[in-house]
């Protein structure tokens, strides 16, 4: 899957990166001046938020090494969904497409990039 067209990859990986900055700055934002609230949450609900949070800083990691970084962010919300079908018993499916156009559309495009220009990240000698 060698790549034909460099300029096409730059620009590519490019918008995957630009495509991540809105998540990767919330989850700061929201790490660094969080909300806080009194009402008790459940721990599948923690443990979600925390996949998710992985998925993010996965994106960041994306920028250098795209295939661990855009696998990485992709399988954390893959299980984040995982986790809250079974906990709540239905599908979110408002808060599944805001994942996939913020978090998993962004990470595929990382992934491509990665496999289309870098073939030889995926072997082991």
């Amino acid at each position: 899957m060698n790549s034909s067209n460099p300029q096409m990859d730059k620009v590519l990986r490019w918008v995957a990166r630009a495509w991540s900055l809105p998540a990767i700055i919330f989850v700061f934002g929201e790490i660094v001046f969080p909300h806080t609230s009194d009402a008790t949450v459940p721990f599948t609900d923690w443990l979600a938020l925390g996949l998710q949070i992985t998925a993010v800083f996965s994106l960041a990691i994306a920028w250098r090494w795209e295939i661990f970084g855009g696998t990485l962010s992709i399988l954390t919300m893959l299980s984040s969904f995982v986790i809250l079908t079974i906990a709540r018993g239905d599908f979110l499916w408002e808060a599944a497409l805001v994942w996939t156009g913020f978090i998993i559309a962004p990470a595929a495009l990382f992934l491509y990039c990665g496999m289309r220009t870098r073939p030889n990240e995926l072997k082991t000698t």
